[in-house]
């Protein structure tokens, strides 16, 4: 089975309810999820800075300023 979760320090959120009984050991797998991100988001823009072609330093830092105002 696999569920999402969110980490919050040492615990994981989980979004779902587990159907197992309180007390209930578990074996745990845990690797990130790739999001989706949304083309033109901060996030997004960000990734592509750093794949090629690589922008210049002026550039990184003038579109950084115009994404956080």
């Amino acid at each position: 089975m696999d569920f999402i979760g969110v980490v919050r320090g040492k615990r994981i959120e989980l979004v779902d309810i587990l159907p197992y009984p309180e007390g209930q050991v578990v074996k745990i797998s845990v690797e990130p999820l790739e999001e989706q991100l949304r083309p033109g988001s901060p996030l997004a823009i960000r990734q592509m800075m750093h794949q090629s072609p690589h922008l210049t330093e002026e550039d990184m830092a003038e579109l950084e300023q115009v994404m956080t105002g």
